[in-house]
């Protein structure tokens, strides 16, 4: 399947439907437990680097929507012994409505912006971001890899869709429940078809960066301090 850069998604046009835009968020938690596999990448790069059930660690999720994935991270943590405190940064302002509304748990904060207005001595054991890359041009890929890496100080991860015709002709079944009263059905498929190819994210991440597959249709670009 040939990548197309043209397509935009629904739910990047500012002026979208916000009322079907959060219930796109609201749907995300359930679509990424089955499409996202954080159990199983948590498992492989961030649990080998819990060795301290005294200390709090710390992680940034990056375009973080309503955070499922990163409290998936925390509960998978809490269940292994360890704590994570949590901060998600989405420059969205219907996310930031969202949590302004509600009371956050422990160990749980949101910020309001884009990375960049992060200082870059404000530094994170993990760093995590999921379905972003695929929003950006290359030349943004390579800029926000080299920004989560001045932020980290154990692993970054950054997850998102494998191409694939396989993978465009599944979810085109199975979102089909979600087709009209959110953005999933559409943005998906036209998710998929602009994403990279294992080769093609390859050569974009900095050399310190290396690229893993995992099922199903998955790309995660990870980050290691030496």
């Amino acid at each position: 399947m040939k990548r197309d850069r043209t397509l935009t998604e629904l739910m990047d046009d500012p002026d979208c439907d916000p009322v079907k835009l959060l219930r796109t968020y609201r749907q995300f938690g359930f679509v990424n437990k089955i499409f996202s596999n954080w159990c199983r990448i948590y498992k492989r790069t961030i649990l080998p680097h819990l060795k301290d059930g005294t200390r709090k660690y710390t992680l940034l999720d990056v375009g973080c929507g309503l955070m499922d994935n990163s409290r998936y991270i925390q509960k998978l943590a809490e269940k292994d012994g360890y704590s994570i405190e949590i901060t998600g940064i989405d420059p969205n302002p219907v996310v930031n409505e969202y949590f302004n509304s509600r009371k956050m748990d422990p160990d749980t904060r949101f910020i309001p912006c884009y990375l960049h207005e992060i200082p870059p001595d404000k530094k994170f054991d993990f760093v995590i971001s999921n379905h972003l890359l695929h929003h950006l041009e290359d030349h943004q890929i390579r800029v926000l890899h080299q920004e989560i890496a001045d932020r980290t100080n154990t692993v970054a991860m950054m997850n998102d869709i494998e191409r694939s015709i396989w993978a465009y002709i599944g979810f085109s079944v199975i979102s089909l429940p979600y087709k009209g009263w959110t953005f999933i059905h559409t943005d998906g498929r036209r998710s998929i078809r602009r994403s990279l190819e294992t080769g093609e994210l390859s050569a974009l991440v900095p050399d310190d960066w290396r690229v893993q597959r995992f099922f199903p249709f998955r790309l995660v670009s990870v980050y290691e301090t030496s």
